[in-house]
């Protein structure tokens, strides 16, 4: 499934996915009407992806609309998941390579700190395998908590998975051995409706926790919104990395 999930991202996302048109149109290489109604809508389509206006919209599709209030759940969650998005290698203080959160691992992990302070005698469950060939996410992030944050809160690391598939499937055996099957779920907002969707293939009801992970196109006025840019194009492909992967993973 990993494979099928990087293969379809590959050419399914900018800019590559503008040479399946011209692929596609060189199949009918014998027709110029349907060459041409191939290169030009490989064109249209391409030129959608990079602009503000359509990123934010496919933004729109999955993004959660508002932190939930566990406090307030009938159902009170029993942990605190918190998803790994990547690490690198660094030295701390005693001169030892280790992992260490940046990037949207950071982000996540700050998050699940508030979440956890507010929920003192909930287990962390921090999640994430070896990516950068040193230490794993989970790592990183169980070492990140321990450098900034005073917490009570037994950590509890799991550190195989290495697709968010993984996550869901070994969280969810550490938490069937522990009797667990609420959770607060962290992770970032882009990355909270497929991760959700998964934890419950896997029989484990996730409440969200979103680390926003935000994109924004207030600043802009209208006709900068369809300036296509860098920016735009790599929030199109984030998102639709998110949607092929609940393809790939969920439904099928």
């Amino acid at each position: 499934m990993a494979d099928i999930h990087q293969l379809a991202q590959f050419w399914l996302t900018p800019p590559v996915n503008l040479w399946v048109f011209v692929i596609v149109g060189v199949l009918f290489w014998r027709s110029k009407r349907n060459v041409l109604i191939c290169l030009c809508s490989g064109l249209i389509i391409t030129y959608i992806q990079y602009t503000p206006l359509f990123a934010k919209e496919l933004t729109n599709l999955i993004y959660p609309k508002l932190d939930r209030s566990y406090n307030n759940l009938k159902i009170k969650p029993q942990a605190i998941v918190v998803l790994g998005a990547g690490v690198t290698s660094c030295i701390n203080y005693l001169g030892k390579l280790e992992a260490c959160v940046n990037g949207l691992s950071l982000l996540n992990v700050n998050t699940a700190a508030k979440v956890a302070l507010e929920n003192p005698n909930l287990p962390l469950i921090l999640s994430g395998g070896v990516t950068d060939g040193v230490d794993s996410e989970a790592d990183g992030m169980s070492n990140y908590l321990k450098d900034n944050y005073s917490l009570a809160n037994i950590s509890i690391l799991e550190s195989q998975s290495l697709n968010t598939n993984e996550n869901a499937r070994y969280t969810a055996l550490k938490l069937g051995e522990l009797g667990i099957h609420n959770v607060i779920l962290v992770t970032q907002a882009s990355h909270m409706w497929r991760s959700l969707a998964l934890f419950k293939k896997y029989d484990v009801f996730a409440i969200a926790y979103p680390a926003w992970d935000s994109y924004s196109i207030d600043n802009l006025i209208w006709w900068q919104k369809l300036l296509p840019n860098t920016a735009a194009s790599e929030q199109t492909t984030k998102i639709l990395h998110e949607i092929i992967g609940y393809f790939v993973y969920v439904i099928l």
